[in-house]
């Protein structure tokens, strides 16, 4: 897990592993989310239930509170 997705599930007590690409950007490769062209992941979102199934997308570049708000709400919600 990366610092800053360790420091966010941390803050809010997170009982659930939280995934990044950091640092080599499988995961964002994986998911469809890295730029080839720029070498950088889009900032994008995925919530994923205990099941394994795609429950959330946010893709939205330039608010960075509302991946954090609307993640939790979404995973409060499951």
């Amino acid at each position: 897990m990366a610092p800053s997705q360790k420091a966010f599930a941390d803050h809010c007590g997170l009982s659930f592993k939280a995934v990044s690409g950091f640092p080599n950007h499988d995961g964002a490769k994986t998911l469809g989310a890295f730029n080839d062209e720029r070498g950088l992941t889009k900032r994008i979102t995925y919530v994923v239930d205990k099941d394994g199934i795609l429950r959330h997308i946010i893709d939205d570049p330039g608010d960075m509170e509302r991946h954090a708000r609307e993640s939790l709400e979404v995973v409060k919600g499951l």
